[in-house]
């Protein structure tokens, strides 16, 4: 008996781990390397992708420290996730 799994996601987020911005929204980009399609989100968005780059557009960010847990999910259940921290201030 042989079983097909697909091969663990490649999940990376571009830039550094800390963001300082003056703006509430921010857009966050990386890779996704997979056979198979996943969602990448947080709380408040997420998108699905294939193969290849993705953006994420974060908005309604508050003033001060916001902790962003991107979680990347693919179609055969398998999770990685990161944390990005977004600094909202002036």
């Amino acid at each position: 008996m042989t079983f097909d799994v697909a091969p663990t996601p490649v999940f990376k987020v571009s830039g550094p781990k800390t963001i300082r911005t003056t703006r509430t929204s921010h857009t966050l980009k990386g890779t996704y390397t997979s056979t198979v399609p996943a969602t990448i989100g947080s709380k408040s968005a997420s998108i699905v992708t294939n193969n290849g780059a993705w953006k994420l557009k974060l908005s309604k960010l508050k003033p001060g420290t916001n902790q962003v847990k991107l979680v990347c999910e693919d179609a055969a259940g398998q999770k990685k996730s990161q944390t990005v921290r977004i600094l909202v201030g002036n």
